[in-house]
């Protein structure tokens, strides 16, 4: 995955996901750029702005000996569901609640990612 890459990812998926209105940053960054090595993403939605920065690890960073393959698109996806999801996100990181949002995003961002994998429109 390239920077080059991950843009043309942007350019795809901001507007299916009716995010055109909004202003998203996206980069690759490293294990010690994004803070922690149990995560291969973060966003920071400002909601009424409607302006996001997402930080995608880069695929050198990803852990061997991951549960999951490295998939920058699926982790971009899941970063910019957040952007609709500022308003039911839980303060706490550790409640059933915010587990259960996560869930729910990396659920929808596998479905949106393998339907155009295979050829369809989400």
């Amino acid at each position: 995955m390239t920077e080059v890459e991950l843009q043309h990812l942007l350019a795809y998926w901001q507007p299916r996901l009716r995010l055109a209105d909004w202003a998203v940053t996206v980069q690759l960054v490293t294990t010690r750029e994004i803070g922690d090595h149990t995560i291969n993403g973060t966003c920071d939605p400002l909601l009424q702005q409607k302006v996001a920065r997402i930080q995608i690890l880069r695929p050198e960073d990803h852990p061997d000996n991951s549960f999951l393959p490295y998939d920058a698109e699926r982790s971009l996806v899941h970063e910019l569901l957040h952007c609709w999801a500022v308003p039911f996100e839980p303060e706490n990181q550790q409640s059933l609640a915010y587990t259960s949002l996560e869930q729910m995003l990396n659920a929808l961002a596998r479905a949106l990612v393998e339907l155009k994998r295979q050829g369809g429109q989400p």
